[in-house]
C-alpha cells in the first residue's frame, strides 16, 4: 500500500521579521563570523561580488564514531538572479588529524556551482557556449 504524505496539520511559516533576522545572521557568518576566513581563502572579492551567500557553522566531540565534528550549512544565491541558488551542507568527523574544514569544502563547491552558471554580460544572462547542447546525434 502507498504510504500517505499528505500533512495533518497547517505548517506555521515563520515572521518576516524573523526571517530577515536569521538571514542577516547567517549572512554575518559568511561575511566576518566563523566561516569568514575559509570563505576568504577559497573565493575571492570578485566570486563573492557576484553572490549572497549565509551560514550557520558549528563544532562538537562525539563519541560514535569518536573524534571532533565540524560542520557548515548555508547557501549561495546570484545577486543578478536571487531565485537561482544552491544550499550545501558538510559535516566531517576529524579524528588523529584535521584535515579542511567543513567552511572550506562548502567553499569550494560553492565556487564550483558559480564556475558553472552563465556568464553575465552587460545585455543580460549569455549562455555559456561551453555548455550547450549538440542537435547532432
Amino acid at each position: 500500500d502507498p504510504i500517505d504524505l499528505s500533512l495533518s496539520y497547517e505548517p506555521s511559516l515563520i515572521e518576516k521579521g524573523e526571517l530577515k533576522y536569521m538571514q542577516t545572521m547567517m549572512q554575518n557568518t559568511t561575511a566576518k563570523g566563523t566561516s569568514r576566513k575559509g570563505f576568504h581563502q577559497i573565493m575571492r572579492k570578485h566570486h563573492l561580488d557576484k553572490l549572497i551567500t549565509g551560514a550557520k557553522t558549528g563544532s562538537l566531540d562525539g563519541e560514535s564514531p569518536k573524534g571532533r565534528y565540524d560542520w557548515f550549512m548555508g547557501y549561495a544565491k546570484l545577486k543578478s538572479n536571487p531565485k537561482k541558488g544552491v544550499a550545501i551542507v558538510v559535516m566531517q568527523v576529524h579524528q588523529t588529524y584535521q584535515s579542511l574544514l567543513s567552511t572550506r569544502i562548502a567553499a569550494l563547491l560553492i565556487k564550483d556551482w558559480l564556475s558553472n552558471q552563465p556568464k553575465i554580460e552587460k545585455k543580460g544572462l549569455q549562455p555559456d557556449p561551453t555548455l550547450q547542447l549538440s542537435s547532432a546525434r
